[in-house]
């Protein structure tokens, strides 16, 4: 068994990974996802009907929800003969796994897990690391017992579905029929000309106070987040409250909020600092390992 670590996107995208894997010689084929979008799928389509001709079983099992997920998209895997299984994600129960796993019977399978979601920069731009876990015809065993506990897991939460169950999502509005491009609109448009950030987009990476120059704060954002958090500015959720509205209208949530506002920056740094630490002592000792095994062959 041997275990490596990429960071997307400098050594490589999660996407190219799985196209790579989905177009190889697998019998049978996970595709594990709690937060999916459609555009994470769009990255990913025509691998899965290759592996599909290819006589590959492909079990897709994802977390949905009416903001990211299309019936459109959802059919469209079970057309290519996937075995499909959803999880409806809740605000208060959603599903964070993404493990994807490649299994041949007599050769060498793969284990891939990120801490990126199932989205176009989530497998593509977005920083993240990625964990691939590679188990020889040697570690059968390691690698079943692994399996066992992974599908007792997911069989828990992921129900299968068919046609019919996909289109009683869409008519109770648990999904969408297609996702339509947004445009993210700028905040004058949201909050009109006069407002302080009147001038700036939503999603801007500066955002200054027009009447002095000062700079508010800065974010830098990526598509996904940008589209996350226009929902949270502008939508609703599946009874027709406004997100930002029951956040304003919550205790706890104005508590954390006060908190982020106070505390934040130190916080993102101090995460930050410890996470780059960790991977560059991983990245050390499975070096150290290597040559010491390498030492040893020789």
């Amino acid at each position: 068994m041997n275990i490596k670590f990429f960071n997307q996107p400098k050594d490589v995208s999660l996407e190219s990974l799985l196209n790579t894997k989905l177009k190889g010689d697998f019998k049978k084929i996970w595709i594990i996802a709690g937060m999916t979008k459609d555009s994470g799928m769009d990255m990913v389509f025509d691998s899965i009907e290759i592996a599909r001709k290819n006589g590959a079983e492909v079990n897709i099992m994802i977390g949905i929800d009416r903001k990211n997920t299309s019936k459109d998209m959802l059919m469209k895997l079970l057309n290519m003969g996937c075995n499909l299984f959803v999880h409806i994600n809740r605000e208060d129960k959603k599903i964070e796994t993404r493990i994807y796993v490649f299994e041949n019977e007599d050769g060498e399978s793969f284990v891939y897990e990120s801490c990126g979601k199932f989205s176009e920069g989530g497998l593509s731009s977005n920083y993240c690391l990625i964990q691939e876990i590679s188990y020889l015809p040697e570690d059968k065993k390691t690698y079943e017992n692994f399996k066992t506990v992974l599908m007792q897991g997911a069989l828990e939460v992921f129900k299968k579905v068919g046609a019919e169950e996909i289109k009683l999502l869409a008519e109770k509005g648990e999904i969408v029929t297609r996702i339509i491009d947004r445009k993210i609109p700028r905040i004058s448009e949201l909050y009109g000309s006069g407002s302080v950030l009147g001038n700036e987009n939503v999603a801007d990476t500066d955002i200054y106070d027009e009447n002095n120059g000062k700079k508010l704060f800065d974010i830098n954002l990526d598509d996904d987040e940008k589209s996350e958090l226009h929902e949270f500015l502008t939508g609703f959720d599946n009874a027709g409250n406004s997100w930002l509205g029951k956040a304003l209208n919550d205790p706890n949530t104005l508590v954390k909020l006060g908190y982020y506002a106070l505390n934040g920056d130190r916080m993102i740094e101090e995460i930050s600092s410890y996470y780059n630490n960790e991977i560059a002592q991983v990245r050390q000792n499975s070096y150290k390992k290597g040559y010491e095994d390498a030492k040893k062959e020789s």
